[in-house]
């Protein structure tokens, strides 16, 4: 384990953030999910993955983190140009009750005693739809709120705010104001 930990503190000392994968838990049928682990100095939060396998899950993390250090902020909100230029993907704040367990290795390597918030990143179905969209299907991404299927949950999330990642990674064009 400690061999495990210190590698962690080796990826986030060169990359500022290591990706932690964890597998599907057979006998409580969790669903595989992976998180980062550094992100927090970045950005005040970790981010959190479900249902998707680990491989995938590392690449999408991956690149979703390295915007969030370049920008310095990731609210929750819609994305596109997050993960690839037309995929829109969605991130919410997810509910501390549901995330302490998960962030074992983010709590581990934290230097102070605090809840560590986490930003949820959900992806949209195969159809490109949003969980608030009728006919969408998670495929094992449980929304991490404490009631994620009520109408009012599903109302705030529509009402989210939609961000074009790579405008904000770019910047203003030179023959557009600075606002």
């Amino acid at each position: 384990m400690e061999e495990y930990m210190e590698e962690i503190r080796k990826r986030v000392a060169e990359n500022g953030f290591a990706i932690i994968p964890v597998g599907r838990d057979i006998q409580s049928g969790e669903q595989p999910f992976s998180y980062t682990v550094g992100l927090e100095k970045f950005i005040g939060r970790e981010v959190i993955l479900l249902g998707v396998p680990p491989k995938l899950s590392q690449a999408f993390l991956s690149d979703v983190a390295k915007a969030a250090k370049q920008i310095r902020s990731l609210e929750p909100g819609v994305y596109t140009g997050l993960l690839e230029e037309s995929f829109p993907v969605l991130m919410i704040e997810a509910e501390l009750e549901q995330v302490r367990e998960k962030l074992v290795f983010a709590y581990a390597l934290s230097t102070e005693q605090h809840d560590i918030r986490a930003l949820q990143l959900v992806l949209p179905d195969p159809g490109r739809r949003m969980p608030w969209e009728p006919g969408y299907n998670m495929f094992g991404q449980r929304l991490l709120l404490n009631d994620p299927d009520s109408p009012e949950t599903m109302k705030t999330l529509s009402e989210l705010p939609t961000h074009n990642i790579e405008a904000i990674v770019r910047g203003p064009a030179p023959d557009q104001p600075i606002h």
